[in-house]
């Protein structure tokens, strides 16, 4: 898992507080099955609003 910070707002501590929050949300809201998870949104859906766990 990794994050992409926008260059002129790196070494800020962005990245690490988006990747606690990514995981605390995969974790705890996302659907496991046999171990695993995914998660997973298209460019389309993210823009649309459309966000739901899939």
């Amino acid at each position: 898992m990794g994050i992409v910070i926008y260059a002129p707002y790196r070494g800020r501590g962005y990245g690490v507080t988006a990747l606690k929050l990514m995981l605390d949300h995969a974790f705890r809201e996302l659907g496991v099955e046999d171990g695993f998870f995914q998660m997973m949104i298209t460019r389309e859906d993210y823009l649309n609003g459309n966000t739901e766990n899939r």
